[in-house]
């Protein structure tokens, strides 16, 4: 079966509201350092308008583990929202998949900024302290601030997960 032209959209139709919405979500993050949740409602309630009650089963599970991670201040609180609405929209397994792909590009992105910035041993040796004080301690700090978006050893982490979702739709477009 031969795909041209506008048969990707008729293909992706369910999730081209996810998509639109993700980019619009990364684009606020690369511009303001911040997802901003106005559009993680809007697209939240597209989303259970799309799937129904089924969207919270995927949700909840990214809720909860983006919100540990928020917790540690290893990113905003808006990328965990966002991944839940990823994992809402795309379900349990499909979600995996596509925020799996966004946390790969965050780390490709992450060390090539940190070699740029010769900041690559600096940041490791902190990660390392940080870790051994969090264990010994049992205290619960948070990693970073989180309030300089522009600091050298940040990324907007919510264009990652957009670009994990859109890598995810073109490969299940191209393989199916």
């Amino acid at each position: 079966m031969e795909r041209r032209g506008w048969s990707f959209i008729a293909y992706g139709a369910d999730n081209l509201v996810l998509c639109a919405g993700v980019t619009l979500c990364a684009w606020t993050d690369w511009k303001y350092g911040k997802v901003q949740n106005i559009w993680l409602m809007l697209l939240a309630f597209a989303g259970v308008l799309q799937r129904g009650i089924g969207f919270f089963s995927g949700a909840t599970l990214f809720l909860v583990f983006g919100m540990a991670l928020f917790r540690f201040r290893f990113m905003g609180a808006g990328d965990g929202k966002l991944m839940a609405v990823i994992g809402g929209y795309l379900g349990i397994k499909a979600g995996f998949y596509a925020v799996a792909l966004g946390f790969f590009t965050g780390a490709v992105w992450s060390l090539w900024k940190m070699r740029r910035h010769g900041l690559a041993a600096e940041r490791f040796c902190y990660l390392r302290n940080y870790v051994v004080s969090t264990w010994v301690s049992g205290e619960i700090r948070p990693y970073d601030t989180l309030g300089q978006a522009d600091a050298p050893h940040h990324i907007p982490f919510a264009v990652c997960l957009a670009a994990g979702v859109w890598g995810y739709e073109a490969v299940v477009y191209f393989i199916s």
